[in-house]
Order: structure tokens, then sequence, then C-alpha cells
């Protein structure tokens, strides 16, 4: 019975000791903590522990060009298994058409801009007229890229989905310019509201839309079955050398 007791006593005094070590230990980290935040309050104060504006604009900027891609990937990572069914389903009416007409012509698509309040939705679409021009690039690997580039950029990135391609240029590790190539029957909304410039002009040939937003710029065009758009910084990149990017778009088989 003693020795019952006597095991009682010593782990009754482990366990005292296991709660007087947490509780220096908690002391210690209360401690510690406030410590720490009465430095961080001293530090907050001094204006050199504070990004600067010329951070915060880079910061705010590669945000603004990443969060598209962001929500393009969100979108078709949670609509995978209903696009595979209905690409599988445009596949079998496709091949049966194929089966039923006698000639195939190519179709002939424009650019189709629709001003909201908010946005503007740009999309492709067909006329019901058709054409008898050969010369439009075919389905199949091709895929368009531009061939000049604003000083100091590189391509950083290249995202694919099935109809959409993204290709990411960087300089310096903070500048980015995104370049977007869709196939035809695709849309995208581009930000309008309240925008600095919208110009409507020819870009390589077809219809284009160039819209500044404060710092930002996007150039929105079309390229026979192609709906191609560029986005920068007017903070990174003049408005013109986009332009010229844009121009400077071509296939590459």
């Amino acid at each position: 019975m003693k020795k019952n007791n006597k095991m009682d006593e010593q782990k009754l005094e482990e366990d005292l000791d296991e709660i007087r070590m947490k509780l220096i230990m908690s002391s210690f980290a209360e401690h510690e903590g406030k410590k720490f935040m009465k430095e961080n309050e001293e530090l907050s104060k001094d204006p050199f522990y504070h990004p600067s504006v010329s951070a915060k604009r880079r910061f705010i900027n590669r945000l603004r060009l990443r969060l598209p891609l962001f929500f393009v990937k969100k979108v078709l990572r949670f609509s995978y298994p209903k696009l595979i069914a209905v690409l599988f389903f445009l596949v079998v009416v496709v091949c049966a058409t194929s089966l039923t007409v006698e000639a195939v012509r190519v179709k002939v698509l424009n650019l189709f801009i629709q001003v909201k309040n908010e946005y503007t939705d740009i999309r492709m679409g067909q006329t019901p007229q058709q054409s008898e021009d050969h010369n439009v690039p075919q389905k199949g690997n091709n895929v368009y890229i531009p061939t000049e580039i604003p000083d100091g950029f590189h391509l950083t990135a290249t995202t694919e989905f099935t109809n959409m391609r993204i290709l990411q240029y960087d300089r310096d590790g903070h500048e980015n310019i995104l370049f977007q190539s869709n196939n035809e029957n695709t849309s995208m909304s581009v930000d309008t509201e309240d925008a600095d410039e919208v110009t409507h002009m020819i870009i390589q040939g077809g219809s284009g839309l160039v819209i500044r937003k404060q710092d930002r710029i996007s150039v929105v065009w079309k390229k026979n079955d192609q709906l191609l758009s560029i986005i920068g910084n007017t903070s990174d990149v003049s408005k013109e050398a986009l332009i010229k990017m844009a121009e400077s778009v071509q296939l590459q088989k």
C-alpha cells in the first residue's frame, strides 16, 4: 500500500513539474509577444520601414495582371468535366457534318463589340456570308506569338487551355506583359468602366480596340480565326510599344 502511495506521489510531482514548465513557457511567450508588439509599433512609426510608393505601385500592377489569369484558371478548373463533354459533342457534330456537306467553305469571322455599363464584351462570331479565301490558317498545332517584344522583356511562362493560350513576359522580375490568344466562338470581358481612353483602330488589318484605364493598357483585336489581346501597364511600357507588339504577332507553325 505504501508502495502505491509512493508511486502516486511521484506521478503527481511529475505532473506538477510539467504544469509549472507550461506556465513558465506561456509566461515567457506572453512577455516576448508584448515586446515584439511594442517593437512593431515603434518600427511602424519610422518611414524607413514603410514600402515606397513605387513598390506599392509595382505590387498593385502585378496583382492586376495576375488576377485575370487566376480567374481563368479557376473557372476552367471547375468547369473542366463539363468542357470535356461539350468538346466531345462538338467533335461528333463536326464529323457528322463533314460527311454530309459536299464542299467545306472557310468561315468569315467578325469582331463583335458590345459596350455595357461596367465592361465591354468582345467576341468572335461568324457572319451569314461565306468566303472562298483559302489563306486562313487551318486549325492544328499552329500558334500566334509576338515577334517584337519591348526592350528588356522576355518570356517567363506559358499557360495553355483548350481554347486559350497565355504568354507572360517579365522584366526585372516585377514588370509584366500578358499576351492571350483565343480560338473562335470565344469571348472576353474588358474593364472599361470610367476608362480614360477607348479607341477603335485597325490592327494587323482587322478590327481592334485599345483601352487605357489609369495605368493599365489593353489591346484587343482579331486575326483570322483568333481573338488576341495584350495587357500591360504604362508605368512599365508605353501604349505605342504594346500596339507595335500587337502588330508583330505572327503565326508559328
